[in-house]
């Protein structure tokens, strides 16, 4: 992200950062477009667990790299569970569905 970042400008200072997240399309969670198309299906499920496969296919995406590219960065910010029934939300805030 950093290295990123430095492609809008000489230096990492607030506003070059601000600047680069909204042109990635990145919200002040972290969280870009496909993130947020995730979390939409799973914010849809009610509480109930979503599988891989079914959680991939709903944003368009291969089940590999829902699980190795997208999920570990929302894992460890808490709001993505993984049970043996699938997906699940662990804290949701409508907010960080805005892309901002």
């Amino acid at each position: 992200m950093l290295r990123r970042t430095l492609d809008y400008g000489d230096k990492a200072d607030a506003l070059t950062v601000r600047t680069a997240m909204k042109e990635l399309g990145i919200n002040r969670y972290g969280l870009d477009a496909q993130d947020r198309a995730l979390l939409q299906v799973l914010r849809e499920a009610n509480g109930d667990a979503v599988g891989l496969e079914v959680l991939a296919a709903r944003v368009g995406e291969d089940p590999r790299t829902v699980e190795t590219l997208y999920e570990p960065y929302l894992l460890r910010a808490g709001v993505l569970g993984r049970g043996s029934r699938g997906r699940f939300l662990m804290k949701f805030d409508p907010d960080m569905l805005k892309e901002e």
